[in-house]
């Protein structure tokens, strides 16, 4: 309830639980009963959702969004191949190894266990590597209290000074991309592996 009944240019709801497809559901849902009542009411009021009121700021903020994201999906291609090239040439490199064991009786399937679980390791251990990092960054730089200048980057800041923290949903997500990159691009040098023969190893 409002404590005063003075003048108003807008008024600003927070609603729960409205995150992600179903969440924007309901608010449309919500704002579209409260247009109904207003009109009922004949209350010269329209409800909207806070790009709406925020004008072309969140226009700009959405811009740089999708910039973000393509500058994300650039590194992950990026990463994808540079993984690609330096498991190749890790093959390349124990090509007398691998043909060495397949001579001495072990089986594709050993050989690719070994490359899968080392590939599993070292994702595992530069994942951890890459959050404590990002982390620490992260709050040195929140230490600088770098204030928004505009409103612009308010909206960017998500408030007056930006504060970046990582959350748990964004150690999840980055988990699952480096163990996605990891397993993908080992699937070609696997491949190279599993079509090393023993003789092979024994000319050489």
């Amino acid at each position: 309830m409002l404590s005063d009944k003075g003048p108003r240019e807008f008024i600003l709801i927070r609603l729960k639980k409205t995150d992600g497809f179903f969440g924007n559901l309901r608010l449309n849902q919500y704002i579209g009963r409260l247009n109904t009542r207003f009109r009922k009411n004949n209350l010269s009021v329209q409800a909207g959702n806070w790009k709406e009121a925020a004008g072309p700021f969140a226009g700009m903020a959405d811009l740089i969004v999708v910039l973000y994201s393509m500058v994300i999906i650039m590194v992950i291609i990026i990463a994808f191949f540079i993984v690609i090239n330096t498991l190749v040439i890790s093959v390349v490199q124990r090509k007398h190894e691998i043909g060495t064991m397949r001579a001495l009786g072990a089986q594709r399937g050993y050989v690719a266990a070994l490359f899968t679980i080392e590939i599993i390791i070292t994702s595992f251990i530069f994942t951890v590597l890459g959050i404590v990092f990002a982390a620490v960054a992260l709050f040195i730089l929140g230490l600088f209290q770098i204030e928004a200048t505009n409103s612009l980057f308010q909206v960017i800041f998500n408030g007056p000074v930006l504060n970046p923290v990582v959350t748990f949903g964004q150690v999840v997500m980055t988990t699952v991309i480096v163990f996605i990159i990891g397993i993908l691009s080992n699937l070609i040098p696997l491949g190279m592996a599993m079509k090393i023969q023993p003789v092979e190893a024994m000319r050489e």
